[in-house]
């Protein structure tokens, strides 16, 4: 609703509030009072505060600590924490090259790398199992990706535009979605770790026509797997 507002400074959200959706707020660069006319207890509820599989990320890349309710202030979570159940970065306007994300995350969410620029490389961790959709968007400095092979699932957009990216890297067992690597056009490899036969049962059933589809792997891109190339 609000993504992206660099010149908000203070929000006071009603009481009456059902849900704060997805990076309701994100980008707010200088966003650094919010005030909640409800209780603490009804923001924990509003917010999912307590529910770290799903917890929301309204206020990301805000420099912002405390939420102001009727009869005390929340304390938001720790997004940069490498324990738990995901994983979160404030790099915004960030000058990093390269990355290693912590041993012990598993999930990395949406938006968790977006427009760092200059970002080089990243190395996961073996515990890494799933990574959201847009978590490296516009990374156009990106060059290289090699996913372990504890990961199950890459979401669409989850490289999107990543222009220098030359090179991926990818386990037999995990899920494809075709718009995981769309407009990476500088793409010129694929190592599958796995065999033709897995690569082709992978490929097969994706609709030829769609658009997604010719943007997920370049079609003359070469794929690397165990036992020969495509």
């Amino acid at each position: 609703a609000f993504y992206y507002c660099p010149s908000i400074t203070k929000v006071v959200i009603p009481r009456g509030v059902e849900c704060i959706s997805l990076a309701a707020f994100s980008w707010c660069i200088s966003l650094t009072d919010v005030q909640y006319t409800g209780t603490v207890d009804e923001w924990k509820k509003l917010y999912r505060y307590s529910d770290l599989n799903e917890y929301r990320v309204p206020f990301y890349k805000c420099p912002l600590e405390f939420v102001h309710c009727l009869d005390g202030n929340v304390r938001l979570p720790d997004f940069a924490r490498s324990e738990g159940k995901s994983f979160l970065i404030d790099i915004f306007n960030s000058n990093i090259r390269s990355f290693s994300v912590p041993y012990g995350t598993n999930t990395i969410p949406e938006h968790a790398f977006t427009l760092c620029t200059k970002l080089e490389s990243v190395e996961f961790p073996d515990t890494l199992e799933y990574i959201k959709e847009l978590a490296f968007w516009e990374c156009i400095s990106l060059k290289e990706i090699v996913l372990p092979d504890n990961v199950k699932k890459l979401d669409g957009f989850a490289f999107f535009h990543c222009t220098s990216l030359e090179s991926v890297s990818i386990p037999s067992a995990m899920s494809l979605n075709s718009c995981a690597f769309m407009e990476c056009r500088n793409l010129k490899k694929i190592v599958f770790r796995g065999t033709l036969e897995e690569w082709e049962k992978k490929t097969i059933g994706r609709h030829e026509v769609d658009w997604w589809n010719k943007d997920f792997f370049p079609h003359n891109v070469p794929v690397y797997c165990d036992d020969g190339l495509t």
